[in-house]
């Protein structure tokens, strides 16, 4: 353990030794050329390069080799050596301690300028004039140094030694780093190092030794020898370049002290102050320079590997865009949607696969895309290439066939290689244009006669009469009615019937003007309005229709001749003023048209009859609605019988309650109509017809305790409201005001009514009350609608009567049957079984009690029939788990002995198992 620190010790004790004889080694030469104190001291350099590399580790050998050189060579006291002495280990010392923010590696100390420039100042002037003020103090103190010449040997120490070690320590601190050969990346070959050598070596034999040059030329010629030191700076190594600068000085210093160059002839000590000079100022250039230029090649060394990261990162980013680009574009040419890129002009960049084969091939790059778009689709493009956000329109684009394609578009700007681009995408949406074309018209064409229906009639009249509006033209409005076509289905059947309006709707069509409307409104009814006609034009028109169709022959398909039913002509004429409601004039003509049709009927059928005076702006004046049907009044009864006979024919039950209600509508005016059946505490909406469609649906259950129908109902009374339709709440929310219309007629017995038929106006508020003829001709109806449910109340009975067992009031064998059928399905499905439990009453009056105990044990969803003779049976579904506590729970409840079969182990049909059930009960 103690080894080491005498290994140490003696290293230490061996190295100051060493630097004590170099001290001394060094000083013997300076001395001899200069006697007393030397101008140029290389010792300094020694002192200076082991305080750099020892520190205060290596002064005891600087102080020591000093202290031999003043006492040896020249001969001073110990005080005054030991105090020069300690001044040039004091000097060093002082220069490490301004260098210490400075202490980089050894390896990189003359390739910092900040730690060159460091070194200059405070190894140079700092050190030298520390040491020559130390030094010259002591002499002067000693009497050795006159007071007048204090300054200048104080002047000529400090030069030199600052010369020294600026000079040879650069050379000397790069050789003791100096570990290993190497070559740095600015290293030359071998022939450029000995080349600066050389050039150096023969400049100098110029400047010194070249005979016959004057002094001046000399001087001139001084100033080359910093070139090959400068060469060196900036193509070779900084040893190479140190190395050199300590070579030429030592060189001009031997030259000059030998009497030679620009100096011959001065004295000793001004030459060798002026080469001193001259040498620190080359060392100061060489050293900066190198330091310079060391940083830049740093720098361009640093640049050069970011260049090359930057270089590779910018082609991994290069190569990883390329793959993307790739990727991109493999997946827009395989993208089944078209895509496109157009420029601004509208020409097409780029189209995937899917986008040629959409507008049916052909050179689609290059072409004009805008040229091949509707205005939706120019407007699309326009508008994309003015802002930011994508936009998205439907779009209808020519293809190369001459066809076209409904697309979605979705187009948003980009830029692509510096270029301001449009990225399409589309999909084809034709199949769902042409679907929305077809439910269109689907909703607006009548199925059977492929005319025009009411709801697109209503909405296509408002702007044809919005047209005529204070231009002076006039229109008519035509109701068309099959006299008798209700004969036609009685008699020949539905089929012929419609054989028969599909051919009367080919006939009209036929005798339509361009610009006219013809359209169905319903079961045997047309309606066409008339444009630029009058009242004689309008008749001649409507006598043409039916005079066209009056004793025709219509073939049905089976080849039967049905003769063609005659028709019955209403006709309203309008002469809208300027500041004319379309609507209401559309409804005051309905209105006339259909009072006009009215009188035909009323007249003998098969007649165009004209209402007398024209609709101007649609707001008539109320009138009584008997006057307004005919003039004498007789039609309300002639049609009355008319519909009453029509009813009588009605067989089927349920189209009689339609069938009723509608002729009701139709004998007071109103255009909407519902029946409502009493059902328990509540009102069920068997049918309704007019009524708007969003809160309807048929079956719904309405309260009984709210709204006019309820009251109605309870009070079993007609209820009239003539402003109902016009009110805010015309539309009901039946949770809490149930049904409200205008007119309310119960139905049904007197005592109890069974239902309510309620009728409203909702195209226009009627202009009075129905009158007495009107009211007992509804009430008559009303009376045939109490009739059909009392009927159909009493079927009802029979069908449940002719179900049930009379002894025991379950259900019978036939419904057992029935049940059985349905609960078998359910069982296969659900993979369950059925048990089928029998039980025997001993006696025919225990049979009720016996079916009571047997319902009360049985589970709710369980079904229980009576046969004959006392005979209970009842199926149960279910696991084997649950038909066993089932089993159980009966055999507990019931005292009678019980037989049991199980479906579908023990068979699958009824009779089979009710055998096996009566022989395990015996």
């Amino acid at each position: 353990m103690k080894a080491a620190p005498r290994r140490g010790a003696a290293a230490w004790l061996a190295s100051n030794v060493a630097l004590a004889l170099g001290y001394l080694a060094l000083a013997w030469p300076a001395q001899r050329v200069f006697p007393h104190i030397a101008t140029f001291w290389p010792p300094a350099a020694l002192a200076v390069l082991a305080a750099m590399l020892g520190g205060w580790r290596a002064m005891p050998g600087i102080a020591l080799g000093s202290l031999l050189v003043n006492l040896m060579l020249f001969h001073w006291s110990v005080p005054l050596s030991t105090a020069v002495a300690l001044g040039n280990c004091a000097a060093p010392l002082l220069g490490r301690a301004g260098m210490r923010r400075y202490a980089l590696d050894r390896d990189s100390l003359w390739a910092h300028p900040p730690a060159v420039a460091a070194f200059l100042f405070w190894m140079g002037p700092v050190q030298g004039a520390v040491a020559a003020l130390s030094g010259i103090g002591a002499l002067y103190a000693a009497g050795r140094v006159a007071a007048g010449g204090a300054w200048a040997l104080t002047l000529g120490w400090a030069t030199g030694d600052a010369c020294a070690a600026l000079m040879l320590v650069p050379a000397l601190h790069q050789l003791w780093v100096w570990r290993a050969p190497r070559r740095s990346p600015s290293a030359q070959p071998g022939y450029e190092v000995a080349g600066v050598f050389v050039v150096s070596a023969l400049l100098w034999a110029v400047v010194f030794l070249a005979p016959g040059l004057v002094p001046a030329v000399r001087f001139g010629l001084l100033g080359l020898l910093l070139l090959p030191s400068l060469w060196s700076v900036f193509r070779l190594d900084a040893r190479v370049s140190h190395a050199l600068l300590a070579a030429v000085f030592v060189l001009v210093l031997g030259a000059t002290l030998r009497g030679y160059g620009p100096f011959a002839g001065v004295p000793l000590d001004d030459a060798s102050s002026g080469v001193e000079l001259l040498g620190i100022a080359m060392a100061c250039g060489v050293l900066l320079g190198g330091a310079l230029q060391s940083q830049r090649r740093r720098a361009m060394a640093e640049l050069r590997e970011i260049n090359a990261e930057l270089d590779c990162r910018a082609e991994e980013r290069a190569q990883a865009l390329l793959q993307q680009e790739r990727r991109f574009h493999a997946m827009i040419e395989a993208l089944p949607a078209p895509a496109l890129v157009i420029d601004l002009e509208g020409r097409v960049l780029y189209a995937n696969p899917a986008a040629i084969e959409l507008v049916g091939g052909g050179a689609l790059i290059g072409e004009d895309f805008a040229a091949r778009c509707d205005a939706a689709g120019r407007a699309l493009l326009t508008q994309a290439g003015q802002a930011d956000a994508a936009r998205q329109a439907e779009i209808r684009l020519s293809r190369a066939d001459g066809g076209s394609v409904a697309l979605l578009g979705s187009v948003t700007a980009a830029r692509i290689d510096g270029r301001d681009v449009l990225l399409l995408a589309c999909k084809d949406i034709s199949e769902r244009v042409e679907r929305e074309l077809a439910l269109r018209t689907q909703a607006d064409t009548d199925a059977l006669t492929g005319l025009n229906n009411r709801r697109y009639f209503m909405r296509a009249a408002l702007p044809a009469l919005r047209a005529l509006r204070g231009s002076g033209r006039g229109a008519a409005l035509m109701l068309i009615d099959l006299d008798d076509f209700k004969q036609v289905n009685d008699r020949w059947g539905h089929d012929c019937g419609d054989r028969v309006l599909q051919h009367t709707s080919a006939w009209l069509r036929s005798q339509l003007r361009h610009g006219d409307l013809l359209a169905r409104l319903g079961g045997e009814e047309f309606v066409m309005l008339l444009r630029d006609v009058g009242a004689a034009q309008a008749a001649r028109h409507g006598e043409l229709l039916r005079a066209g169709l009056d004793g025709r022959v219509v073939r049905a398909e089976d080849g039967r001749r049905v003769p063609q039913p005659s028709l019955s002509i209403g006709v309203a004429l309008a002469q809208p003023d300027a500041d004319a409601d379309p609507e209401t004039l559309l409804a005051a003509l309905l209105r006339e048209a259909d009072q006009a049709l009215y009188a035909a009927k009323a007249q003998g059928k098969n007649r165009v009859v004209v209402a007398a005076a024209a609709v101007r702006a649609g707001a008539a004046a109320p009138q009584p609605r008997a006057a307004a049907r005919s003039a004498d009044g007789a039609a309300l009864g002639q049609l009355s019988l008319q519909l009453l006979r029509d009813l009588v024919r009605e067989a089927n039950l349920g189209r009689f309650f339609e069938q009723v209600a509608y002729a009701a509508a139709h004998l007071v005016g109103a255009d909407g109509v519902a029946f409502l059946e009493r059902d328990g505490d509540a009102l069920q909406l068997r049918f309704f017809e007019g009524w708007p469609t969003g809160p309807f649906h048929a079956g719904m259950r309405l309260p009984s305790s709210a709204g006019t129908a309820a009251r109605a109902l309870r009070e079993n009374r007609v209820l009239f409201c003539a402003d109902y339709a016009l009110h805010p709440d015309a539309l009901p929310t039946f949770a809490e005001h149930g049904l409200r219309a205008n007119l309310l007629l119960p139905v049904g017995d007197a005592e109890q009514p069974g239902g309510v038929l309620a009728l409203s106006w909702f195209g226009q508020a009627p202009q009075c009350e129905p009158d007495a003829a009107q009211y007992a001709a509804a009430g008559l109806l009303a009376e045939l609608l109490g009739a059909a449910l009392r009927r159909e109340a009493l079927e009802r009975d029979l069908r449940r009567q002719a179900l049930l067992d009379p002894g025991s009031g379950l259900p019978n064998r036939i419904a057992l049957e029935a049940h059985f059928e349905r609960a078998l399905a359910r069982a296969r499905r659900a993979g369950e079984r059925l048990l089928l439990v029998r039980a025997q009453a001993a006696h025919e009056a225990d049979v009720g009690a016996l079916a009571a105990t047997l319902q009360g044990a049985v589970r709710e969803a369980d079904f229980v029939a009576g046969l004959e003779q006392g005979t209970v049976v009842a199926i149960l579904e279910g696991d084997d788990d649950g038909l066993d506590v089932a089993w159980r729970r009966l055999c507990a409840a019931l005292d009678v002995p019980l037989g049991r079969a199980l479906c579908p182990d023990e068979g699958s049909a009824l009779t089979e198992l009710l055998r096996r059930v009566a022989q395990t009960a015996a």
